[in-house]
């Protein structure tokens, strides 16, 4: 066993030990704490970069810039919209008051049904109206002829007209002709039979064949004359970076 004195001395070194060991650890902590503070702190107060690399300091006006831009092109389209409003009334007007007015002039007994069918033709596209005046001249037509047989060989009674009607269905299937053609087909039949009138049948007839015509003719030649155009179609903008050429 060692003498007492040695164990003493012993002891005395294993808690100094110790002591230097807990002091270089709570100094290892207090080191490793302040670095984090400093590195917490730096990246708090540094400028936060922007997308693109642009500098922080120019984002306000780069914000700016586009709320002008997306503004502008805002108003833009509102007023290129109210332009083509105004276009497209005032378009439709003239035709379907050239076209009324040119039946009164070679003395169409009802002369609203070449404004109507004017109209009827102006509300599209030139490429649409040939498709509309196609059906609506073939349909009125049609229509015309069956309505002027059957009122003057068989009447315009309501037998008559339903199977008046039947019979288009049928003509209008057979001659591959589409359901606009059909409709107005009925319609001019149901004009030319069920409305009451003096004038034998063949005139109403050509009354109404004449005034469609007429009509869509007015209104096939305002919409070349004077074409539909969209104001908010705008050409597009290619917005990809281009790749450096290596």
């Amino acid at each position: 066993m060692l003498p007492p004195a040695e164990k003493m001395a012993a002891v005395e070194s294993l808690e100094e030990a110790k002591r230097l060991l807990a002091e270089d650890r709570a100094l290892s902590l207090r080191l490793i704490d302040q670095a984090g503070e400093q590195a917490l702190t730096r990246k708090t107060a540094a400028p936060r970069a922007p997308r693109f690399g642009l500098p922080s300091r120019s984002m306000p006006a780069v914000v700016a810039k586009s709320q002008g831009a997306g503004g502008g092109m805002a108003d833009s389209l509102f007023a290129g919209r109210k332009r083509e409003i105004l276009e497209h009334a005032a378009r439709t007007a003239v035709a379907a008051t050239v076209s009324l007015a040119i039946a009164r002039l070679v003395g169409l007994p009802e002369a609203e049904w070449a404004a109507i069918s004017t109209l009827v033709v102006t509300q599209s596209t030139l490429g649409a109206a040939l498709t509309i005046s196609g059906a609506r001249f073939a349909g009125t037509a049609l229509g015309a002829a069956a309505g002027a047989l059957l009122g003057t060989y068989l009447g315009s009674g309501m037998p008559v007209f339903g199977a008046g009607v039947f019979g288009l269905g049928l003509v209008c299937g057979v001659l591959r002709l589409d359901r606009a053609a059909y409709r107005f087909a009925g319609i001019t039949l149901a004009i030319v039979l069920l409305v009451s009138r003096v004038k034998p049948f063949w005139t109403i007839a050509a009354h109404r064949f004449l005034e469609v015509s007429l009509g869509i003719v007015t209104g096939l030649l305002m919409t070349a004359i004077w074409p539909e155009r969209s104001s908010t179609s705008a050409p597009a903008h290619s917005t990809s970076p281009s790749r450096p050429a290596r």
